[in-house]
């Protein structure tokens, strides 16, 4: 009897236990609910309020509740093209044509890439909207990434004599690119992009002298030419698909390039020729042997990825230059003398050409306008 009696005790305070458990977690739970309600703002209670009148076709009593909330900062971004969409609505049931025009400017101006809903919306509210210029006007952005550059070679103009012969080579080297760029829609699909680039980029010249009478190589020359050049890219490029999402394209334009500087850093010179003397430490300016101005002829294709308001954008372009880089005064005389005795080394003719791979961000500028 009596360890039943315990039994039940035990049972009855577990079942009071419970119930405790639970009167706290609803007292709390409601505590927190009635402190979100609290934090909502006033005029976050007006427009929910105004959407369940607009729900019920009290469609006068929206402006007076939500009107004088969007005149002031009270609402987010996403709140307040609700409550401009509900007052656009609102006036164009209520045929305040020039009213619901200018709350569909200030919803543009406000969601940039505010998207209709067919299934949604009304025909008259499509109509309104399809007035109002929607794309972006232009777009801004950048680019940065790796180049390739290799010349082609078009006059060899090499150092020898009667008993040597010189064999040349070049290796292409990695140098990289930078480039402000502007976006204008031309036409459906198809856009004029303009920057403004720099570019450094370099290449490896290699020679050597093959005594033609034995065979044996008696000497040669490395080094390492850099150039450093402003670009003005004018490209016209076409978007092969165009989703709101993903916009593979490619392009065809030219770019004017400007010299800024040319040379042969010492650390990167090499002279093996017997007899010579050391010319190894110094830098060797080119720029005095090279072309100022030179036109590429280029080719691209890329995609831009939809992030933000923008999109991500991933680009390989070919350039090829249309001009020789290399003066004809500079083959047999160059501007500094010890490139062609000491180092026994002279410019050849050559065209450019570099492949580059480029990632960057373009983001759009909105200027809402009523078109018709």
């Amino acid at each position: 009897m009596i360890l039943k009696k315990k039994k039940r005790v035990l049972m009855y305070r577990s079942k009071n236990y419970k119930i405790g458990f639970i009167f706290i977690f609803l007292f709390f739970s409601s505590g927190f609910l009635l402190a979100q309600e609290e934090e909502k703002s006033d005029c976050l209670l007006k427009l929910e309020e105004a959407q369940n009148k607009f729900d019920q076709g009290r469609i006068q009593d929206i402006e007076p509740l939500i009107g004088q909330c969007l005149n002031g900062d009270e609402f987010e971004e996403a709140e307040k093209t609700q409550a401009l969409r509900l007052l656009t609505l609102a006036y164009l049931y209520l045929e305040e044509p020039e009213l619901a025009e200018n709350t569909m400017l200030r919803l543009l101006q406000n969601s940039h890439e505010f998207a209709i809903n067919e299934a949604i919306d009304p025909s008259e509210f499509i109509n309104l909207h399809a007035k109002y210029r929607t794309a972006p006007l232009f777009s801004v952005g950048f680019l940065a990434g790796g180049v390739v550059t290799s010349p082609i070679v078009t006059q060899l103009n090499s150092t020898r004599d009667l008993n040597n012969d010189a064999r040349q080579s070049y290796t292409p080297l990695i140098g990289f690119r930078i480039a402000l760029m502007g976006e204008y829609k031309l036409m459906d699909k198809v856009y004029a992009n303009a920057g403004f680039g720099y570019k450094s980029i370099k290449f490896q010249k290699n020679t050597e002298l093959i005594n033609v009478v034995s065979g044996t190589v008696g000497g040669g020359f490395e080094g390492v030419e850099t150039q450093t050049s402003i670009e003005l890219p004018l490209i016209v490029r076409y978007h092969v698909i165009e989703t709101k999402q993903l916009k593979p394209y490619v392009g065809l334009g030219v770019v004017p390039q400007f010299l800024l500087n040319a040379s042969y850093p010492g650390e990167f010179l090499k002279n093996e020729i017997q007899g010579s003397a050391a010319a190894t430490s110094q830098t060797i300016e080119l720029k005095e042997d090279r072309n100022r101005f030179n036109l590429n002829a280029v080719i691209t294709a890329g995609i831009k990825l939809k992030v933000g308001e923008g999109y991500l954008n991933a680009q390989i372009r070919y350039s090829y230059g249309i001009f020789k880089y290399s003066t004809e005064e500079a083959a047999l005389a160059p501007s500094n003398p010890d490139l062609l005795w000491d180092l026994n080394d002279s410019s050849d003719g050559y065209r450019l050409h570099d492949l580059g791979i480029s990632i960057g961000y373009t983001n759009h500028r909105y200027i809402p306008k009523k078109l018709r």
